[in-house]
């Protein structure tokens, strides 16, 4: 996966340099277009359609939909989901995730620990900020080292912003305490 990354950003840069050594640049018409159509894309997206186009959280969409969540993230008004990635999932004992899949209340409550009313940037947390999430726990905001957290989990790929709130793409499941 890693490998694939570096590939592809190997690629994407080459071809930039491609581009700025021809002098091909896109016209600010080019520019306005795309940025038009990203916007059109972002206010049409929930916080699980984001979630799902992002690529990397595949498990935590096929969660939300066994957990019957998508009609309440989708539902108007803004909402914060610090979303687990496929490979935070994979580190969840097997067992664990069976149980969860086969019991949709404690599905849905797991899921409920990385929602929080409101949409909240990166750029607005504070350290030591605290919030509740829709489960009634309470998740506390740190910075350090450069990285944003909330409870243990790094904010890996953070600031995706749609209609719905926005996402925060995590390293790690939130759970209670007694639970993780």
């Amino acid at each position: 996966m890693k490998r694939n990354l570096r590939v592809a950003i190997l690629i994407a840069g080459a071809g930039m340099i491609l581009a700025l050594a021809s002098g091909s640049t896109a016209t600010d018409a080019e520019r306005g277009s795309e940025a038009r159509f990203e916007a059109r894309e972002l206010a049409t997206m929930t916080v699980v359609q984001k979630a799902a186009s992002l690529g990397e959280c595949h498990t935590l969409v096929a969660a939300i939909k066994s957990a019957g969540l998508v009609g309440l993230l989708s539902e108007p008004g803004h909402r914060t989901l610090f979303a687990p990635s496929d490979e935070a999932f994979s580190a969840v004992p097997a067992a664990t995730l069976r149980a969860w899949l086969r019991d949709r209340e404690k599905l849905a409550e797991v899921l409920a620990h990385h929602v929080v009313d409101g949409r909240l940037l990166t750029s607005e947390m504070r350290d030591g900020d605290r919030m509740t999430a829709l489960s009634g726990l309470e998740l506390t905001l740190a910075r350090a080292g450069g990285d944003w957290r909330v409870a243990d989990a790094i904010l890996a790929s953070p600031d995706y912003v749609c209609r719905g709130g926005v996402v925060h793409v995590i390293d790690r499941l939130i759970l209670p305490p007694d639970e993780g």
